[in-house]
């Protein structure tokens, strides 16, 4: 709930998203995943699909969850000002 509420909490802050913006997510696997495993609706990324940035970006960690079986760690990356 904690990492919900920094999330909403950090947003809330940022300015309007500009017409061009994208999302990218990263699935990490321990070595109990069988080897080239690639969960429905996922697929590897292509290279022009690569996020660049024409500034250097801000990274701010919101928050991990971790339990016996997953983890999860969000971290957003930008380069609009905050306030």
């Amino acid at each position: 709930i904690n990492l919900l509420r920094t999330l909403i909490s950090m947003a809330s802050n940022l300015k309007a998203l500009p017409q061009e913006r994208t999302i990218s997510m990263s699935l990490v696997y321990n070595d109990s995943a069988p080897e080239n495993y690639q969960p429905k609706y996922f697929r590897e990324p292509k290279a022009e699909e690569d996020l660049h940035f024409d500034t250097k970006p801000v990274v701010f960690k919101i928050g991990a969850v971790n339990t016996k079986y997953h983890a999860m760690v969000l971290k957003v990356k930008t380069v609009v000002e905050i306030l």
